[in-house]
């Protein structure tokens, strides 16, 4: 198996995000108006499921992403 270099993985990451937003916008996700929606991809390095206070972590406070996770939607079967 190659192994994938950084610049490798950034090329397909960006494809990928690139692919999933023509996706939304070709089928027209909105809420009836004209306007393109917000979609904000966030990617973070070396993070374990429970690094994060709305997963359950007392101790690492993360504002910030708890607002994001009680605000937004989840994927969580993709």
């Amino acid at each position: 198996m190659r192994k994938q270099s950084r610049r490798d993985f950034i090329k397909k990451a960006a494809s990928g995000a690139s692919a999933l937003y023509s996706g939304i916008s070709l089928t027209g996700w909105s809420s009836g108006t004209k306007k393109h929606p917000n979609v904000i991809i966030v990617l973070t390095d070396d993070q374990g499921y429970r690094d994060l206070g709305c997963h359950g972590n007392d101790k690492i406070r993360t504002p910030s992403f708890d607002g994001f996770y009680e605000e937004n939607i989840r994927l969580t079967n993709f």
